[in-house]
């Protein structure tokens, strides 16, 4: 990334079935984003927050999420942490050992549904180390 786009900021998609019910965790545009530095990415989903350094991503990719798995703040057996208000443009990012903590949970994998998914994965991919 060059210094004039140091921070990339990318909103988390909330479609509007969804607004009302999202407004429980406090998820409003204002504070439904996921900013990619060169060395963090900065995830904000309401009353929820977290950092993950970039040397800790191992992959980032475009993935489907069923309604089943439901909207808002997710937590499933196999340790993924979704902060989805949609499911179209659901971004999966797999973690190494570290990992986001989650109500004392550990996840190891974080999806994130995105207005803009390809634009998120490109400016990822870009800072990640090869």
């Amino acid at each position: 990334m060059s210094a004039e786009s140091a921070v990339q900021s990318f909103h988390i998609r909330r479609d509007v079935l969804w607004k009302a019910p999202l407004l429980l965790i406090g998820a409003v545009e204002s504070n439904s984003r996921v900013q990619v530095s060169e060395s963090m990415l900065d995830i904000q989903f309401g009353a929820f927050s977290t950092t993950i350094p970039i040397a800790d991503i191992v992959s980032v990719e475009a993935v489907s999420w069923p309604i089943y798995r439901g909207i808002g703040i997710r937590l499933s057996l196999q340790r993924t942490l979704g902060l989805v208000g949609s499911t179209d443009g659901v971004v999966q990012l797999k973690l190494r050992n570290t990992g986001v903590s989650f109500l004392g949970i550990k996840c190891n994998t974080v999806s994130v549904s995105l207005d803009a998914p390809d634009s998120f994965i490109a400016a990822v991919q870009a800072v990640m180390p090869t």
